[in-house]
């Protein structure tokens, strides 16, 4: 089965604010007891961010049943191979969100070190995964 950029994008994307903003509700719940001002500061964007996360998966929805009524070629499709780099990248910035989201609201110091060791190691992934499909690319 092959994704559009576009379906992929929106999936991406909606799945990961989705999983941020629920365990950033999770957490300000946990610490603050779901009220105060501190709770409110984490739920306003936590709620904005999972608002945003439908938006998204409605528009996935929207971009399948349009590419469904109108096949794409097979130049703008993603290919089976680029797909398990796409998950591989999704999953690990939904990972590193949440952890970051977990030592940011209970400042677990060791776990922010953490969070951001993971996001250059997510980071340093995703652009060699980049560049090397370009490359690939460039010289097919």
């Amino acid at each position: 089965m092959a994704f559009s950029e576009r379906q992929l994008s929106s999936f991406g994307v909606a799945f990961t604010l989705a999983v941020c903003s629920i365990t950033a509700i999770a957490c300000g719940v946990i610490r603050y007891g779901g009220q105060g001002k501190p709770f409110w500061t984490i739920m306003l964007p936590a709620g904005l961010a999972l608002l945003a996360a439908i938006a998204y998966a409605i528009r996935g929805f929207v971009c399948r049943r349009w590419e469904t009524a109108h096949p794409l070629s097979d130049e703008r499709l993603r290919r089976p191979d680029r797909l398990r780099e796409q998950l591989l990248a999704i999953l690990g910035i939904n990972l590193w969100g949440c952890l970051f989201i977990v030592a940011m609201v209970f400042q677990v110091r060791l776990l922010q070190y953490v969070a951001w060791v993971l996001a250059v190691i997510i980071l340093i992934g995703v652009l060699t995964a980049e560049i090397t499909h370009r490359h690939s690319r460039k010289h097919a």
